[in-house]
């Protein structure tokens, strides 16, 4: 069954690979089939020189265009992401701002604090491991406070 898998995934670069042949070989042939019967270009004759610059021009091209394909998972999961952003931005909340009928409270008028005196907290999941181990603190309206510690010391807790 391995080996199925194997074959499957070396496919993709085999036909690749041929392909790539194939367009040496047929640049060759029609870059000589040009020269042969004296097909002329813009600016006169083919030489070997514009034979070769056509052909590494679209040697490059079409390597380019290959190398595509490898971005094309990203961009359909950049598109996914786009469309989830774009559902958050255009989301109308149930609760309008300065909707009639309805009083609006000023930042200002809002007073009060919260206070933490000896807290202590452990997850149920894990009794053993204190996440809180007496903390006390008072947060006081219209102040910032920054917590600071350690990852597992119980910031996401407090909030």
């Amino acid at each position: 069954m391995a080996q199925n898998v194997n074959n499957k995934k070396s496919l993709g670069p085999t036909i690749f690979s041929m392909c790539y042949s194939l367009f040496f070989c047929y640049a060759f042939y029609w870059g000589g089939y040009l020269r042969w019967n004296g097909a002329q270009s813009l600016t006169g004759g083919y030489n070997n020189a514009d034979i070769m610059t056509i052909m590494f021009l679209m040697l490059v091209s079409t390597l380019s265009l290959g190398s595509v394909g490898t971005v094309l998972p990203s961009i359909g999961k950049a598109r996914i992401a786009g469309k989830f952003a774009f559902d958050v931005i255009d989301h109308v909340p149930g609760v309008q701002i300065n909707e009639p009928g309805k009083q609006k409270i000023n930042r200002d008028e809002v007073k009060g604090k919260i206070e933490f005196e000896n807290v202590c907290f452990n997850y149920p999941s894990n009794p053993d491991l204190k996440v809180l181990k007496n903390f006390t603190c008072t947060f006081e309206s219209g102040k910032s406070i920054g917590l600071i510690g350690p990852s597992g010391s119980g910031k996401s807790t407090i909030i």
